[in-house]
């Protein structure tokens, strides 16, 4: 399975330290589409695992791009710089 992801901005407003915090809509070619939130630091291996589980399917036959790139279980967001 290939899935698509998008990505949307925003900024947490923490009185100390505003943490970032990134907002992935993922569609699989059955236009199933789960949203999640992720840190620009945490590894796309984590997000994986946690859509696998919430689609109630075999992670190992996953593909990810992102803007026509694959995308490894130690990628980050920060590292393929998604904005």
């Amino acid at each position: 399975k290939t899935f698509k992801m998008e990505n949307e901005s925003s900024a947490n407003n923490a009185v100390k330290k505003p943490a970032i915090q990134l907002t992935f809509r993922i569609a699989d070619g059955n236009e199933r589409k789960v949203k999640m939130n992720v840190k620009p630091n945490t590894k796309f291996g984590k997000m994986f695992v946690k859509l696998a589980e919430s689609l109630s399917v075999d992670g190992s036959t996953f593909r990810f791009l992102f803007d026509g790139n694959r995308i490894n279980e130690m990628d980050t967001p920060e590292s393929i710089e998604v904005e």
